[in-house]
């Protein structure tokens, strides 16, 4: 099960083997059979895996320095020449979770969330677990959310600076 499932000409399969993720694009194939991809969805998440091998050769990144900020600096540098596809992002997220499951990349480091969006995170819990929402109803309402608690905290912050301090005595 190889790339060879996907794709039949020589010239190809030459060029999505390039680069530093071109030794792993077979065992990609093989995983987008096992879950069932068909021939459109696996030739497109093969082809962006290949473009994004090229495009770290291209800037002489090696395999060790895979990680979500490459990936996002090369969405961003795709998105100036060709239209984003909904399927890119987490066609390279399943490359790195791949990576990651063989040990060829560094596990994800994970950033503890800032206040503001503990705070979001919190809220969304709640929203799902005790108001009982479904998630697509709160993914929908995410931007108001963060907008509102954004505006809240610096409505807050500004109200506290401005606010006489012997006021502050009698409350």
């Amino acid at each position: 099960m190889t790339a060879n499932a996907y794709f039949t000409l020589p010239k190809v399969l030459r060029r999505l083997h390039e680069g530093p993720l071109g030794d792993y694009v077979n065992l990609y194939a093989a995983q987008l059979l096992r879950e069932g991809h068909c021939y459109q969805s696996g030739t497109r998440c093969i082809r962006i895996v290949g473009d994004f091998s090229q495009w770290l050769a291209r800037k002489h990144f090696n395999i060790s320095d895979v990680d979500e900020s490459l990936v996002v600096q090369y969405l961003r540098f795709r998105t100036q020449y060709q239209r984003p596809f909904c399927s890119d992002r987490p066609a390279l997220c399943r490359l790195l979770g791949l990576l990651r499951q063989i040990d060829a990349i560094a596990p994800q480091t994970i950033i503890p969330p800032k206040p503001l969006e503990q705070i979001e995170q919190d809220f969304e819990h709640y929203l799902l677990r005790e108001r009982g929402l479904s998630q697509t109803t709160v993914i929908r309402h995410r931007p108001r959310c963060g907008s509102f608690f954004r505006n809240a905290v610096a409505r807050e912050r500004q109200g506290f600076r401005d606010f006489p301090r012997k006021t502050l005595s009698v409350l």
